[in-house]
């Protein structure tokens, strides 16, 4: 019975201690990085180019609360515009750029959209 007890206080205090969302942390890691512009507004990058960055969620709290155990998903809503994949380290993504447009690049954490980030493509030659 206690250990019935504990278990039920350890999955309460799971569900009440998961992380709020708070923003991304990107950083530029690889790629041809002269055709890319990044910051926490969004992200440009030109047509036919290939971008790496490292990025994780951060919380509200003092503390990054995010610890791994949760799924963590960056998405481009028009893949006709731009492409993302997950990368071979655990934080880092591809981005590419397929077509000049703009798009928004989703952050999901456990399949749920915490926020939408414009993600614009240049076309080749274009100035920033």
């Amino acid at each position: 019975m206690k250990r019935l007890a504990a278990l039920a206080v350890a999955a309460l205090c799971t569900a009440a201690c998961d992380p709020e969302y708070g923003s991304l942390r990107m950083k530029e890691g690889a790629g041809e990085i002269e055709y890319a512009y990044i910051s926490n507004a969004g992200i440009v990058i030109e047509e036919g180019k290939v971008l790496v960055i490292f990025a994780e969620p951060v919380s509200t709290g003092r503390d990054n609360a995010y610890e791994g155990f949760e799924e963590f998903e960056l998405e481009a809503v028009d893949g006709r515009i731009a492409a993302i994949h997950r990368g071979v380290l655990r934080d880092s993504f591809f981005i590419v750029g397929a077509a000049p447009g703009m798009t928004r690049m989703e952050v999901r954490i456990d399949g749920r959209v915490e926020e939408t980030l414009p993600l614009e493509v240049i076309a080749q030659g274009d100035e920033q």
